[in-house]
């Protein structure tokens, strides 16, 4: 099963540094959000783990808000700690929760392209797929 394991570990390996590079070359990259794409495992069981809404950043973009519920801290808040990370003026983030909220953030109003669908497609499943099946046909057959 070493072999197996090893294709598993590259795929992931792979897609997390492709999704990294892709969010760099649009200049969207976030060294919070990179520093959070994680490579687990458990026995025969492999994650590749992120941040909680990573979707929101490098997926579909962030969708206006459907209920009042406040979040905490609250998007304006954790807008505040971004544009002070960045130099920025604390105070724009009361306008631009505000249009987030009414709009969604830019990537989704855009439909913008997906940093994950990209690096986690169909066609590179599939390219996983049958790998390992032909790493376990030769398995099974050597067994017999």
């Amino acid at each position: 099963m070493s072999q197996i394991n090893d294709v598993i570990i590259k795929f992931l390996e792979d897609t997390k540094q492709g999704i990294i590079n892709d969010a760099n070359s649009e200049g969207r990259g976030s060294s919070r959000v990179e520093s959070s794409l994680e490579i687990q495992n458990e026995g025969d069981i492999y994650r590749l783990l992120a941040w909680q809404w990573i979707e929101s950043i490098w997926g579909r973009g962030r969708g206006k808000t459907q209920n009042s519920a406040k979040g905490s801290p609250t998007l304006r808040e954790k807008l505040e700690g971004w544009l002070g990370s960045k130099g920025m003026d604390k105070k724009l983030a009361y306008p631009i929760a505000r249009k987030i909220h009414k709009e969604g953030n830019l990537l989704y109003r855009t439909g913008g392209t997906s940093i994950l669908s990209r690096n986690i497609s169909d066609a590179k499943l599939n390219k996983l797929s049958s790998e390992l099946g032909v790493i376990a046909k030769k398995e099974i057959i050597d067994i017999l």
